[in-house]
């Protein structure tokens, strides 16, 4: 892109060619290929014009930046929580989160962090599924089961095998009723 600054240095430069050229003067190519002047007392190369109207481009740029911060910053709190109470009003609605942030625009995090204190439409919170079992009529967790039947004396390959997880997830549930030995 050529700017106006260096449109102009160009055609003074052609000037001064055609000065040179008239009084039979012969101009050196160096001073032709990297010395333009763009006013009579300060001689700037080509380079130096280019850089002066990149220096220009980019201040008008943060100037634009700055007054869309400025912008954000006095209307963000409001639009924010116009946001978080559309999202929690459709997620009670029963839409999943992906597709709250698909319609809204929004990034996936954004709308967990509005939802993450709510149950969606079955009842499942943001945190982990817990799982439950009945053991002798009751409900209980299976991790706590799985424990109960470590401590009998059940092996965690079968512990997994019962309750049809495999052998990690039911290390997991036991692992700190494990005594090792390394002395």
């Amino acid at each position: 892109m050529v700017t106006k600054s260096a449109k102009l240095a160009a055609k003074r430069a052609a000037a001064k060619t055609a000065t040179a050229t008239a009084t039979k003067a012969k101009p050196t190519t160096k001073a032709k290929a990297t010395t333009t002047t763009t006013t009579p007392t300060k001689a700037r190369t080509r380079k130096g014009a280019a850089k002066t109207a990149r220096k220009a481009t980019t201040a008008k740029a943060t100037t634009k930046a700055a007054a869309r911060r400025a912008k954000k910053t006095t209307s963000a709190p409001a639009e924010a929580n116009d946001h978080k109470a559309q999202a929690r009003q459709m997620f009670e609605d029963g839409s999943t989160r992906r597709e709250i942030s698909e319609s809204m625009g929004l990034a996936y995090a954004t709308i967990y962090a509005h939802t993450s204190d709510m149950q969606d439409a079955a009842g499942a919170t943001a945190g982990r599924a817990r799982v439950f079992v009945e053991v002798d009529g009751e409900q209980v967790s299976r991790s706590s089961a799985m424990r109960t039947d470590f401590t009998d004396g059940m092996s965690i390959g079968d512990i997994g095998r019962k309750y049809g997880v495999i052998y990690q997830v039911a290390y997991q549930a036991v692992k700190t009723l494990i005594v090792r030995d390394d002395d």
